[in-house]
């Protein structure tokens, strides 16, 4: 996992990339999750999609730093078995 770094352009946005969640099955996903800096709880809104979190970010819906700045907590997560996450898709 990248440490938590502010989003470039973005100083009351941060971003930490390649979070881990194992799976019930012992599999491990990993997500790019973007948020505010400051306060929360936030609602959270999660991505899972079979194309690379980072392209996923630009070409499905508006960035995560858009809903990010309106108080979202945003999850893109890279679906099993494909890109960084683990398992057979």
């Amino acid at each position: 996992m990248i440490p938590e770094q502010p989003l470039p352009g973005f100083s009351d946005l941060v971003v930490e990339r390649d979070v881990p969640a194992r799976m019930r099955d012992g599999t491990t996903l990993y997500a790019d999750v973007c948020r505010p800096l400051r306060g929360g709880p936030f609602p959270v809104i999660q991505l899972r999609l079979p194309c690379d979190k980072i392209q996923a970010e630009g070409i499905t819906y508006r960035h995560p730093s858009w809903y990010a700045r309106h108080g979202y907590m945003v999850v893109v997560q890279d679906t099993l078995g494909r890109w960084r996450s683990e398992g057979d898709y």
